[in-house]
């Protein structure tokens, strides 16, 4: 996985993709990533380990919330 973040016509831009794990230069971990020729990178970092390009997830309360629901509705309307 790599992640990018940097500058496109001066917006903040953040892109996380999967790139195959090469042999690279520790000082030059993405130099195999391409960018735009009107994006400036200010950051780009590589992880090989479980989740590391995790984004939002729900926690236990939302996942249950619409089991609840089902049964509230189904119980006031059988």
């Amino acid at each position: 996985m790599s992640g990018m973040s940097g500058t496109i016509n001066g917006e903040l831009q953040v892109e996380r993709s999967c790139a195959w794990e090469q042999a690279y230069d520790n000082n030059r971990p993405c130099s195999s990533v391409r960018s735009s020729p009107y994006s400036v990178v200010e950051h780009c970092s590589t992880c090989n380990t479980d989740a590391c390009n995790a984004a939002f997830s729900m926690n236990a309360g939302m996942r249950v919330l619409p089991i609840t629901m089902l049964v509230y509705l189904g119980a006031k309307y059988l």
